[in-house]
């Protein structure tokens, strides 16, 4: 229609193709040498060409896709006697006081893994981040095997107190070690085992760093396996969980 239209290649140094796509070099030297077409014509023909050429070829190019599962393994208890066989949950349950929990996170990938917990910590009456993995002191090891199952805490359980309310669990997976969280590895403050980040400063930055990397994940709670099962295409994934206790 006369209208020249504007085809624009965007690529990086790892994804994408910095070259000319084969069919935007046959349809220009085929117009160029038609002598029965206005030049204008032409010009708007190759670039419409083009353009149905360069979608095909957009989404030819593979994307990266990450993988992560995840699921709690639940004991009952009253008054420190449990009872009844643990089950599997995908999380999507309420924990009642004195209730045993264990996180088991698995991933498919080689990478690096963390999980935090943002609480109200009653005894000093504010919120607080505790790392609950990496295992605190020398045997911190964030990198988990293509496949690896991690269960937290290793061999024990949380236990629910008689708190109320939701506290909110992070599972962070990253393709490299998280500097945000790496640092923290050689804190002092260390509570059953557990690294505690009390500094408002440094509370803030964690927080940032999981809002700018949340809510960018394909999530699907499967009922046959009673696991939740994480999709994401970037290189960092923070999948946020709420715990509801009573």
């Amino acid at each position: 229609h006369g209208v020249i239209l504007h085809i624009y290649n965007l690529a990086t140094a790892e994804l994408g193709r910095t070259a000319l796509p084969q069919k935007f070099v046959v349809e220009m030297k085929e117009k160029r040498s038609a002598s029965n077409r206005k030049p204008i014509a032409a010009l708007a023909a190759v670039a419409l060409l083009g353009a149905l050429g360069f979608a095909v070829w957009k989404f030819m190019v593979p994307i990266a896709t990450h993988e992560l599962q995840y699921f709690f393994t639940v004991q009952r208890s009253r008054n420190e006697q449990d009872f009844g066989q643990a089950f599997r949950s995908a999380g999507n349950v309420i924990f009642e006081t004195d209730y045993k929990v264990a996180l088991n996170v698995t991933s498919p990938q080689q990478g690096y893994l963390y999980v935090l917990n943002e609480a109200m910590d009653a005894e000093k009456g504010k919120k607080t981040i505790v790392i609950l993995s990496p295992q605190a002191g020398a045997e911190w090891d964030s990198k988990i095997g293509q496949g690896q199952t991690v269960r937290i805490p290793k061999e024990s359980w949380f236990q629910m107190d008689q708190a109320t309310g939701t506290e909110i669990c992070y599972v962070v997976w990253s393709v490299v070690p998280v500097q945000e969280i790496e640092k923290h590895k050689a804190a002092s403050n260390v509570r059953a085992g557990f690294i505690n980040i009390e500094d408002g400063a440094l509370i803030s930055e964690l927080r940032e760093f999981l809002r700018k990397n949340s809510g960018t994940l394909v999530e699907k709670n499967n009922e046959q396996t009673n696991q939740t099962e994480l999709k994401g295409t970037g290189d960092i994934m923070v999948q946020k969980i709420p715990l509801r206790h009573q």
